[in-house]
């Protein structure tokens, strides 16, 4: 994290050094010149014409332009020294000091009204934040220079903060918003023909591919990043692309080529003499030295990037150090140092906000405590776990609920405290009112001449007095009829908001009934296999995944299909499917090449979601495995999109393995499937499923079931009825879900011939 920010800053000082002026050549004009405005503009220029290189002369010429244009009331050039001080310590990672070099220069742009200054040194302060992982500071900052560079119509500067927000709401895990964000930064940086700010961004694209498993554009952005920074001299992106793909590797469990570009990443930042990079490559090693077992070694690279980590008081780095270091313990069987470092882990990640970092922790430190039998203090981190969870999700409506309580008891608050000291000075008042009473009366005793003058000048205090309780009383009773407004205006909100929620619920759990009915009746694979199984299993209300039957003379053909995402978005591609596969049987009396059908779907999804070519409206798509099988011949044909076919005969199980081609979504026009015929016989079991079930996160290491586990579990229930074979499924999935959330849409389907 902190190393992109330097890289930001490097290639700043690159390419201004490459417009600068000679530096001899500005030296010798500052000797020259009498002029001390002059003097200022010329240090300013010679601070960007030395460059971090020669920070010595870089700090000592802004520094004296701060002090000249001080003197002389100079802004513009004053507020330009304090963005140059603040540069040269946000590079030394000196955040605070940068802080208030940047805000002193933010003041004096706001009272002069210099929108692009404005704008331009609100990014630069988010960019400070971001760097000392304040997450929250740093968004909030680039979010008001985003809108100041759209008002003002900066393009430029538009994609480079949209590149930066893509990577804050990356580390705070909001993907679906962070991809947005890298969307408009590569659109506008094609506008522009801008390059040198694409590796970045590439980078960033990258890393939301992995979190959201999507490995190939995953792979994809990290090579063309790496070609793209070599192309245009950046060598400070590479460590990042090469890291990037060492996390590609680790995710798909190839430890040995994960370490050897962890390994590579850390030799250029060592030859570059990166602390931020040399923080992060140690972590990633001792990371995956970790995985490999490896834990001697792991502990001597992560306690190393943990020094580098506080050195750089890169908060990020330090919660990523202890959790992992936590985990280590965990592996060596000393849970009590686990649970130590977890803990600080916690602590700092709810400093920066890092909602991932902080639902890792809960749920180590929910099992660890659970291994050392600390019943309680489990089930305390599993409730947070839990909480945690359901809040990265919570919906805009519980959100606006949470707002307007938020602002009642606020206003309820204050009006609570007014009312007290309402009430406060009404006693005042009626203690002095009998004070005055007292003195009436013994004034009345002592001085009996007066007893007239005194009882008429009580008389006229007490009317005031009075006067002034019943106007303190309406006004009590004007707050009270106020916050008893107040309180049935946000009871409003609640229940409009809660019908609104119940209202969309209602409709999903309808869409869901719309959805089973166009499902094919499970009769019609009972009455052509009696021995069969159909487990559907879906996510959420509404599934992603769908199956499909159509009926011919002397042949069945079945379809598997899995749709892009899960839940609503997922529910829609169904319809689109069955709807465009109803539309082909209808076309095609006769079904007899699955190749065909998935060609056929391919080119009407593409045009139904308007996929025209490399920038695709939309990605979405769907996975689809296609057979027919022959009554009469016992011919199998098969044709698939990414979803394979198993085949169980008696001792031997075979896998048929379809194209790596999606149908819809991808950027390759005009696909052409393959298709496989083979014999099957009597007695022979097929299996056709999604991958949800291999995806199912579990077990004790908290892992995915994996493919070779589930055709291996496939593979070990030959004896059993097809029945039997559903019944175990749905128990080994549960007994290895366990605690854990369903990850995705579950269908398979079993075919005794």
């Amino acid at each position: 994290m902190s190393r992109l920010i330097q890289i930001f800053l490097l290639i700043l000082i690159t390419l201004t050094n490459s417009w600068s002026d000679d530096i001899d050549d500005l030296e010798e004009r500052l000797k020259k010149t009498t002029n001390r405005k002059k003097q200022v503009e010329i240090l300013n220029t010679l601070v960007i014409s030395y460059g971090f290189n020669d920070s010595i002369n870089y700090l000592r010429c802004a520094k004296r332009a701060e002090t000249l244009a001080e003197q002389i009331e100079f802004d513009d050039g004053y507020a330009l020294s304090q963005m140059h001080i603040g540069n040269f310590y946000n590079y030394q990672y000196l955040y605070d000091t940068a802080l208030n070099h940047f805000n002193i220069a933010l003041s004096i742009y706001r009272e002069k009204v210099d929108d692009q200054k404005i704008a331009e040194t609100l990014y630069k302060i988010g960019t400070v934040f971001f760097s000392a992982s304040n997450y929250k500071a740093a968004l909030q900052y680039t979010n008001e220079a985003l809108e100041s560079f759209m008002i003002i119509g900066d393009i430029p500067n538009r994609a480079n903060t949209h590149s930066l927000i893509c990577e804050i709401e990356s580390h705070m895990g909001f993907n679906a918003r962070a991809i947005e964000h890298c969307r408009n930064a590569k659109i506008l940086y094609e506008q522009i023909g801008k390059t040198d700010g694409k590796p970045e961004l590439l980078n960033s694209m990258g890393s939301i591919y992995l979190d959201l498993q999507y490995y190939r554009r995953c792979e994809n952005s990290f090579n063309q990043a790496i070609y793209l920074a070599k192309s245009i001299n950046n060598e400070g992106s590479i460590p990042i692309s090469l890291s990037g793909l060492g996390h590609l590797y680790v995710a798909t469990q190839d430890y040995e080529e994960s370490f050897k570009y962890y390994t590579r990443a850390l030799e250029i930042d060592s030859a570059n003499n990166n602390l931020a990079g040399l923080g992060y490559s140690n972590f990633n090693i001792g990371t995956v030295l970790k995985l490999m077992g490896k834990y001697t070694d792991s502990f001597f690279y992560l306690s190393r990037s943990l020094r580098y980590s506080e050195q750089l008081y890169d908060l990020e780095l330090q919660a990523k150090g202890h959790s992992e270091i936590g985990n280590l313990y965990s592996q060596m069987g000393d849970y009590e140092k686990a649970i130590e470092h977890l803990k600080v882990s916690v602590v700092v990640a709810q400093k920066i906000g890092s909602d991932p970092i902080l639902e890792t922790c809960y749920n180590n430190l929910a099992k660890y405590y659970d291994q050392l039998n600390e019943k309680e203090n489990a089930l305390i981190y599993f409730k947070l776990y839990m909480i945690h969870k359901e809040e990265m999700y919570a919906n805009q409506s519980s959100s606006k609920i949470a707002e307007a309580e938020a602002l009642y008891n606020l206003e309820n608050k204050e009006k609570q405290i007014q009312l007290l000291r309402r009430e406060n000075q009404i006693k005042d008042l009626e203690a002095n009112e009998r004070a005055l009473m007292n003195i009436w009366l013994l004034s009345g005793l002592i001085f009996i001449l007066t007893v007239t003058m005194v009882v008429y000048r009580q008389y006229k205090i007490q009317n005031n007095t009075n006067k002034v309780l019943q106007d303190q009383k309406s006004s009590i009773n004007q707050q009270k009829d106020e916050i008893q407004t107040q309180k049935e205006s946000i009871d409003k909100i609640n229940q409009i908001l809660t019908d609104k929620n119940r209202q969309i619920t209602d409709s999903i759990e309808y869409a869901k009934k719309i959805q089973v009915s166009l499902l094919p009746d499970e009769k019609v694979l009972r009455n052509n296999f009696q021995d069969s199984f159909i487990w559907y299993l879906p996510k959420d209300i509404v599934s992603g995944d769908f199956y499909w039957f159509a009926e011919s003379e002397n042949s069945l053909c079945i379809g598997v299909i899995d749709c892009t995402g899960h839940g609503v978005p997922g529910g829609f591609m169904t319809v689109l499917g069955n709807s465009l596969l109803n539309q082909y049987a209808l076309e095609h009396k006769d079904l007899n090449s699955p190749k065909e059908i998935l060609e056929y779907m391919d080119r009407n999804v593409r045009t139904r979601l308007n996929q025209h070519g490399i920038q695709l409206s939309s990605p979405e798509g769907m996975d689809m495995s296609m057979t027919i099988i022959d009554f009469k011949s016992l011919n199998l044909k098969f044709s698939s999109a990414r979803l394979p076919l198993y085949i169980s005969h008696g001792e031997n199980f075979d896998q048929l393995v379809g194209d790596r081609l999606s149908i819809g979504g991808d950027e390759i026009l005009d696909k052409k499937f393959t298709e496989k015929s083979i014999k099957v016989k009597k007695g022979d079991v097929l299996y056709m499923s999604t991958d949800g079930f291999q995806d199912q996160f579990g077990g004790k290491d908290d892992k995915k079931f994996m493919k070779l586990h589930f055709r291996n579990l496939l593979a070990s229930m030959n004896g059993l009825s097809m029945e039997n074979q559903k019944i175990k499924l749905v128990n080994t999935f549960n007994d290895w879900k366990e605690f854990n959330l369903q990850t995705d849409d579950i269908l398979i389907l079993g075919i005794r011939i």
